[in-house]
């Protein structure tokens, strides 16, 4: 069966298949099981007919294809045979020629090396030596091999090569997913994008609707100042007892502690605050609008189990826009920024939402601190890192970190401001706890 013939049969199988299903996509193997084709004759055919644009091939690993559709081309030549009929037959049998001269040059050169190899051995010339025999024996498997498509060498190379592409371009891959479904989880954590958000504290301090919460609250404020009177009441007839009455002391000091518990007074509440007015006195802002301890939440959420807000250790309102304060001690590990970035990451994103919703300037302000005498190999890598991977909202004027070393006059000024709340034992002015327990 000549390539002319083999041609007219695949174009007829293949129109066949195409016209009970115009998707329908031609296996090789099929091909080859229906028609009786070996591999050289179903590549040289399919190929040749790909080129005169009759068929349309998918290929993988070079240029052996695994499917094969008709075209408009094909359909035309399979309906008007005379119309393509020079056009199949006018290319010769290349492939078969190319073989048959392959195979005479192989038999040639087979036969002038045994003649060398006769001649040397019983004349003794030594002429033809050992490397001159390898020489020989190499081109004699390259021209044999080339004289077999599935054994070409050049085919061989190219198959390796392309299959180290794939495996490189599927690590790639593989990576790209990785990253990609490490991203959408850390955004499903993030936040969720719903209506809005709204600052939780400033919803709190609004008057309530429900008359029984109202007394509830009045009741505990009553409770509180209470509390705090009769507390400095003690402390000012402690300092007037005589040094034998230690006992009495002694209580009067765990109520006092107690009472400071309940109200959340503690060092790095202090602490916090003192950074927040530090900053804000270093840039010219008044802290008559601050507030402290504020939290941000979505509002219009479906969610019954509610939507946990991100919390933050102050919120000012300025002229220009609104700031967030957060202020986070520093830990001194290798990849401590990855913990740190996962913290910032979560709440720029509430304060982004909170701005776009009010249609206003937001920003967070954050401040990495470190106390003193304390370990600080990483210090520096830290600062490095945090702020190449938060270059963008660096750039874009929504982020500002800040990095405080503490030192032992910032530790002496905290002291002394814990110490006169232990003398008050009172409420700090803005009354967190009152407004968390709204």
């Amino acid at each position: 069966m000549d390539n002319t013939e083999i041609r007219r049969k695949i174009m007829a199988y293949v129109y066949e298949k195409n016209t009970k299903n115009t998707k329908c996509h031609v296996s090789r193997n099929e091909l080859s099981e229906v028609l009786n084709l070996n591999d050289v004759q179903l590549d040289n055919n399919v190929l040749y007919l790909e080129e005169k644009g009759y068929l349309k091939l998918i290929k993988v690993l070079g240029s052996h294809f695994m499917m094969a559709q008709i075209t408009a081309e094909g359909i035309d030549f399979v309906e008007n045979p005379k119309k393509a009929e020079k056009s199949i037959c006018a290319t010769p049998d290349n492939s078969s020629n190319k073989t048959i001269f392959e195979k005479i040059v192989f038999w040639v050169f087979l036969f002038s090396i045994s003649v060398f190899a006769v001649i040397d051995f019983f004349y003794a010339t030594f002429a033809i030596t050992y490397e001159i025999y390898l020489v020989f024996v190499l081109i004699a498997v390259l021209i044999l091999s080339n004289s077999f498509d599935s054994l070409e060498i050049i085919n061989v190379v190219k198959l390796r090569k392309e299959v180290s592409t794939v495996k490189k371009e599927t690590e790639e891959l593989k990576d790209k997913i990785f990253k990609i479904s490490m991203s959408a989880i850390s955004n499903s954590h993030v936040t969720n994008n719903i209506g809005g958000y709204e600052l939780e504290k400033l919803k709190a301090s609004d008057k309530p609707d429900n008359e029984e919460i109202e007394k509830k609250v009045k009741k505990e404020l009553e409770s509180k100042v209470k509390d705090s009177t009769e507390n400095k009441e003690k402390i000012e007839k402690s300092d007037e007892t005589p040094e034998n009455e230690e006992n009495n002391s002694t209580q009067l000091n765990k109520e006092v502690i107690q009472k400071l518990k309940e109200s959340g007074i503690s060092h790095f509440t202090i602490l916090d605050k003192y950074l927040i007015l530090e900053h804000i006195s270093k840039n010219g802002f008044s802290d008559k609008d601050l507030i402290y301890e504020i939290g941000l939440k979505p509002i219009d959420s479906d969610n019954p189990l509610g939507t946990q807000a991100n919390y933050y250790n102050g919120y000012l309102k300025t002229d220009v826009s609104g700031l967030f304060f957060r202020n986070i001690p520093y830990q001194d590990e290798k990849h401590a920024h990855l913990n740190i970035i996962n913290q910032i990451t979560n709440l720029l994103m509430s304060v982004y939402e909170y701005g776009k919703y009010k249609n206003m300037k937001s920003k967070l302000v954050i401040t990495i601190f470190k106390f003193p005498n304390k370990r600080s190999k990483y210090w520096g890598d830290t600062i490095s890192e945090l702020k190449r991977n938060l270059l963008t909202p660096l750039s874009n004027g929504i982020l500002e970190l800040n990095f405080r070393e503490l030192n032992e006059t910032d530790i002496e000024e905290i002291e002394k401001e814990y110490n006169k709340l232990m003398r008050q034992a009172t409420l700090p002015s803005d009354q967190s706890s009152i407004l968390d327990f709204i």
